[in-house]
């Protein structure tokens, strides 16, 4: 995609948001639940790593725009906030 598109498509959104609900599994065996109305997640994830070897969990909160996603944990074990951003892309 040229910038100017990518741009000007990124200044006037994107449209419809892709529904990112559903329980996503990472290779370290974390999940994340989430939960999408309109354009905002919220949900759980739980984490199987963490510096004691015990299981950390948090609230999810972010955002959806098209193909684009962010969002944050704050995590309830100890005082710490991770957020994450990307975009769906074609598997090719």
């Amino acid at each position: 995609m040229k910038p100017e598109i990518a741009l000007r498509r990124a200044l006037t959104g994107s449209g419809i948001p892709i529904d990112f609900s559903g329980v996503w599994k990472n290779e370290l065996e974390s999940v994340m639940t989430i939960v999408q109305a309109g354009d905002v997640l919220s949900g759980k994830y739980v984490s199987v790593v963490s510096s004691d070897g015990s299981q950390a969990t948090g609230p999810v909160s972010g955002y959806v725009d098209g193909d684009l996603v962010s969002f944050v944990v704050r995590w309830n074990e100890f005082q710490a906030i991770t957020a994450w951003v990307g975009q769906l892309t074609a598997d090719e």
